[in-house]
């Protein structure tokens, strides 16, 4: 049940005491031709393609990416805490309340709300 209700719902940032979202330092090792190739998907002229010294991309080259990313709850990991032995309606209430904070938090975020998931009874 637990597995069917994470899958459909929206990404939720891990938050810190303060409430911050939580980011990581990500670092990715790419290929200089697949950099080209990916530069160009994303409609960045061959031309405008360089890297941090300002040099044109060597497609033999092998590149160091580091970026930030938000860290994402797992929602199964977290719907899994919400299940309480031996009584269904609390487990089903606790899940209703994840659920209900999950989806407030994407329709205050995204311009498109969405519809929350069916949860079996």
């Amino acid at each position: 049940m637990f597995r069917q209700i994470a899958a459909q719902l929206p990404p939720y940032p891990v938050l810190d005491k303060d409430k911050n979202t939580k980011t990581i330092t990500v670092t990715q090792v790419i290929k200089g031709n697949e950099l080209i190739a990916k530069s160009l998907l994303a409609g960045i002229l061959l031309e405008d393609i360089k890297d941090k010294e300002g040099n044109k991309i060597n497609p033999k080259t092998t590149y160091h990416i580091t970026s930030s990313q938000t860290v994402m709850v797992n929602h199964f990991e977290e719907l899994k805490k919400c299940k309480v032995p031996g009584s269904k309606e609390e487990t089903l209430a606790a899940v209703k309340a994840y659920v209900a904070k999950v989806m407030e938090y994407h329709n205050y975020t995204n311009q498109t709300p969405m519809e929350p998931p069916e949860l079996p009874e």
